[in-house]
């Protein structure tokens, strides 16, 4: 089990094949953004410029398919076929804001019990900050 940019390449090379996407999982969190409590206590004006310029990114991402997939293509030493495939499995899964799906973070906490991490299902609201989210455009 790889990310699929990883099985992609594999299938490129005739060294894999992509069997199954988690992208038939309909509630599921994937693309989140870590800050330590001591980074926002300290820098919560970096940690807001940075989200900002993230979203900033993901927007002009979402609109400029063609530019995005050239251009990481070249970075990443990788064909533009390749790279325009990922892009149309992760690219729409990029929130626009921060905000993140009320069952998908739900189905995050149940599962925090069910692995035994926790002895009972948090609350979702705490496995989050809200300081900077939604972010405003």
């Amino acid at each position: 089990m790889i990310d699929l940019s990883g099985g992609y390449r594999l299938e490129d090379t005739g060294k894999g094949r992509v069997l199954v996407s988690f992208g038939f999982i309909k509630h599921f969190v994937t693309h989140v953004i870590f800050a330590s409590d001591a980074i926002v206590a300290d820098h919560p004006d970096a940690v807001g410029r940075f989200l900002r310029g993230w979203f900033m990114t993901v927007a002009y991402v979402k609109t400029h398919k063609a530019e995005t997939v050239r251009d990481s293509a070249a970075v990443l030493h990788l064909n533009e076929a390749l790279v325009a495939k990922i892009y149309d499995v992760e690219v729409p899964a990029l929130s626009p804001n921060g905000a993140f799906d009320p069952a998908s973070v739900a189905a995050v906490a149940a599962s925090l019990k069910e692995l035994g991490i926790l002895d009972s299902v948090p609350d979702p609201k705490t496995l989050y900050a809200k300081r900077f989210v939604p972010m405003k455009q």
